[in-house]
């Protein structure tokens, strides 16, 4: 993922940002239209194989990202949120971690947005800033191979207001019981979100079709 901002004293800067051959995050960034590019570092490391992460860029200084600390299948997964600026990283209250050139930052020194544990592993999804350039994000947690669901959490400037969302159904695939049918937050309206689940979102009834007595996935379109 790449944005541009207005680094380089103002003449712009494209960052991009890409998961590395160890798969932990890094970037690297181009002060020429991307005819040359400059290693930056590593983002973050973790000790049990590797966060994921999302990212948002307000356009001008700060890029901000939620990340878990690893594979939900290898760990159980928390969300934290903090940003990137010129080379540092900030949890969300603007305090800072580290600057970059002494090392990764840790994902436990982020934000904390969600506590996960062996019956509630999240997994980052998406992630937006309103108006106020303040971010929004949805996650799903995993409570059990067919329990799923999605929350969703804002930045009020001072706090994160996390909530449960909708029910997400059952894993996608046995193999790969992490996965879910995912859901996508309208990036010019923090109240939109839109989620893909075999289960009613309200309810949690399974979506047993009527045509061919199957369960199947459905999109919907909420407003919170």
């Amino acid at each position: 993922v790449h944005f541009i901002q207005s680094d380089n004293d103002g003449k712009g800067r494209i960052y991009d940002f890409y998961r590395g051959k160890d798969r932990s995050p890094y970037y690297v960034f181009s002060d020429d239209l991307g005819n040359s590019w400059q290693s930056g570092s590593r983002m973050i490391e973790f000790e049990k194989q590797w966060p994921y992460v999302k990212y948002a860029s307000d356009g001008e200084n700060k890029i901000h990202f939620v990340t878990t600390e690893s594979h939900p299948r290898f760990w159980d997964c928390s969300i934290y949120h903090a940003y990137f600026e010129k080379g540092k990283v900030y949890r969300s209250d603007g305090t800072l971690i580290r600057d970059l050139k002494d090392g990764p930052i840790h994902p436990t020194e982020a934000t904390k947005v969600f506590q996960g544990d062996p019956k509630n592993n999240a997994w980052t999804v998406d992630l937006h800033l309103d108006k106020d350039n303040l971010p929004y994000t949805v996650y799903s947690v995993r409570n059990n191979i067919d329990h799923f669901q999605y929350r969703s959490a804002r930045w009020d400037g001072e706090t994160w207001n996390d909530h449960f969302l909708a029910f997400a159904g059952r894993a996608l695939y046995e193999i790969q019981f992490d996965y879910c049918g995912l859901a996508a937050l309208d990036p010019d309206d923090p109240d939109v979100v839109y989620v893909s689940t075999d289960a009613d979102p309200v309810t949690e009834a399974p979506l047993i079709s009527k045509t061919d007595n199957v369960r199947h996935y459905e999109i919907f379109k909420g407003t919170t």
